[in-house]
């Protein structure tokens, strides 16, 4: 799904957007879902779930708003949280079925990482990303927690393996202008979802976005 880098450049431009409480708390719940714990997947972190009989794979948005309708609201963590989701379905759609991104060819993984990688260098640069990673005392006893044990150290490392600039190779798959286009695109649609959120309503129709769960 979308990198954690550009998760908060996508953060950052929500932010120039519309009001947050705390964006401190907010650019975490962007990337909590994946502070990647060794012993659980992250599938659980994400919310993912099967629909129609086991034919459909989609994420929880709605269990989620439904659990956390008072924090999402009132607490940027929750907030930035729900965003992470609404990012990754939005990629999800953006790059298979926009972009017919084909994981199935021997390599193509392996690839689509490395311009990950390289993508990296280049959201921080041009968005001006700061690794500034905000962590509070005793988070643990957030209800997020109730979802995944989160490892915040192995998020810290991961992130600052993130800011090492990495120029090895060229671009396979995802370029710097789909970067681009779908860091922009998703910016207005969080936007959008956030400000049908605090009129009692939402824009995001997770069943919309289901995918062939053999995918």
């Amino acid at each position: 799904m979308a990198s954690r880098i550009m998760h908060l450049a996508i953060a950052d431009g929500i932010a120039k957007e519309t009001d947050i409480k705390d964006i401190n708390r907010f650019k975490l719940g962007t990337i909590l879902p994946d502070a990647y714990s060794s012993k659980v997947s992250t599938a659980i972190s994400h919310l993912k779930t099967t629909i129609l009989n086991g034919t459909k794979r989609t994420y929880k948005l709605a269990y989620f708003r439904e659990t956390y309708a008072y924090e999402i609201i009132n607490d940027s963590l929750y907030l930035g949280y729900y965003m992470h989701l609404i990012q990754d379905i939005l990629y999800r759609q953006y790059v298979y079925s926009e972009h017919k991104w084909d994981p199935m060819p021997e390599g193509n993984v392996d690839r689509l990482h490395n311009d990950y990688r390289l993508l990296n260098t280049y959201v921080i640069e041009k968005y001006n990303i700061l690794n500034e990673l905000y962590i509070p005392n005793e988070i643990e006893n957030e209800r997020l927690f109730d979802i995944y044990p989160f490892d915040l150290e192995q998020l810290e490392s991961d992130l600052h393996k993130d800011f090492i600039p990495y120029y090895e190779g060229n671009s396979f798959f995802f370029t710097k202008i789909m970067a681009d286009e779908y860091i922009t695109r998703t910016i207005a649609r969080c936007v959008k979802e956030m400000d049908s959120l605090r009129k009692g309503n939402f824009v995001i129709d997770e069943n919309i976005y289901a995918w062939n769960a053999y995918h």
